[in-house]
């Protein structure tokens, strides 16, 4: 059995310590980092009518238009789980107040 003073026990919980920190840290990076399971969809056959609001002309999708539509359906459900807004297939799109209507511009990028 090896015998340490206190200096070096004292040094190997630091570097144990750190060690455990480091572990911690890059589980969590690799948590993160997981690929999303990004919904699939076409913006294109989301029927949508042009309106213009405050901050000028845009694509207004609504639930009445888009009766029994699978993407429109998906982009919704795409929209509620990233806060409201995202970028999708050329277009930044936002989710309004009443979470069935959608705006869509074509993405400044």
């Amino acid at each position: 059995m090896t015998v340490f003073d206190r200096k070096q026990v004292g040094g190997l919980v630091l570097v144990r310590d750190g060690a455990l920190m480091v572990a911690d840290g890059v589980s969590k990076i690799l948590e993160s980092s997981e690929p999303e399971t990004q919904l699939q969809y076409d913006i294109m056959k989301i029927v949508t009518r042009q309106t213009e609001g405050p901050s000028g002309v845009y694509l207004k999708a609504s639930e009445e238009d888009n009766r029994n539509n699978p993407d429109y359906e998906a982009l919704l459900e795409d929209l509620k789980q990233h806060d409201g807004k995202l970028t999708r297939q050329g277009y930044f799109c936002w989710l309004f107040d009443d979470n069935t209507t959608a705006g869509m511009k074509l993405s400044k990028k």
